[in-house]
């Protein structure tokens, strides 16, 4: 479910992040991003963001991904330019003319990259950065962001926060394995939960720190997702997107952890039983650097 991808393969470590998208799963998961950012989109109404960022020139996306969202700026804002940095080089598709991609490492940014300097950018956007970025190094990362907005620029995150209420015994170990492994490995799982705190932490950098927790009901039973159309369909398309990944295959990681193929089916078939669902958080956090 990750949008940016911090460090390439299945095995790394508690300095270099965590990434479980094989080398050839790349296009089906630019797909599941590109679904990801639509039904977000939805919710968010065709906004970039749940709070107003003006009419900014200079945007970054750090980590990010397929792209979607920085292509989403380009059309939005013609007149901006918006770098889209991440890792690995967008998918090969016709971009606007206002996208540059810059490779960039998150853990390792120093020197800058071409394109990205301190106190340029009028607004800097994560998705499902920091859930992949170890524990000690998230600071960091907040820190390094801060240092290439401009005075009262805006910070845009959105991450991943608890998951609860499983109903199927498949869904609720699978679910223990998966974030026992993060764990261990040193990142944050439940980041979404605490993104006010980390920014809070560096109160000579942010400011204005707005927070939004959305619950999201995953099931096959749409109803049980909410009356509301957009809510309904940001649930689905997490509810796909989270099959999807499971449907990807078990990563030598997970297998080691304890996910089987007889789990990986169970959990297939506990999340397409509409009286079976989870509950999810998602969370928008908005900031301003400090003047």
């Amino acid at each position: 479910m990750a949008e940016a991808e911090i460090h390439t393969g299945p095995h790394s470590n508690v300095n270099t992040g965590y990434y479980f998208l094989r080398e050839q799963e790349k296009m089906s998961e630019w797909d599941r991003l590109d679904r990801l950012h639509n039904g977000i989109n939805n919710f968010l109404e065709g906004k970039l963001a749940l709070v107003d960022i003006g009419e900014p020139l200079k945007f970054l996306d750090l980590g990010c991904g397929s792209g979607a969202w920085a292509v989403q700026a380009a059309s939005m804002y013609p007149q901006a330019c918006i770098i889209a940095a991440d890792i690995k080089p967008l998918p090969d598709r016709p971009l606007p003319s206002n996208i540059h991609y810059q490779m960039l490492d998150l853990l390792n940014p120093i020197p800058l990259a071409q394109g990205i300097q301190e106190d340029t950018f009028d607004v800097i956007h994560m998705r499902l950065v920091l859930y992949h970025i170890p524990r000690n190094r998230i600071r960091n990362v907040l820190i390094f962001a801060a240092s290439l907005l401009k005075p009262s620029g805006s910070l845009l995150i959105e991450d991943a926060g608890k998951w609860f209420d499983f109903q199927g015994p498949a869904m609720a170990f699978y679910h223990k394995v998966h974030i026992e492994m993060l764990i261990a490995k040193g990142l944050d799982p439940l980041i979404g939960e605490h993104l006010e705190e980390y920014l809070h932490d560096e109160a000579d950098k942010f400011q204005n720190i707005q927070a939004k927790c959305v619950c999201l009901t995953l099931a096959a039973d749409h109803e049980r997702a909410g009356t509301a159309h957009d809510l309904r369909n940001f649930s689905d398309v997490m509810h796909n997107t989270l099959r999807g990944l499971v449907q990807s295959g078990i990563s030598q990681d997970h297998a080691a952890a304890g996910i089987t193929p007889q789990l990986q089916q169970t959990w297939l078939e506990e999340s397409n039983d509409p009286n079976r669902w989870s509950s999810h958080n998602w969370w928008f956090v908005a900031c301003q650097k400090v003047e």
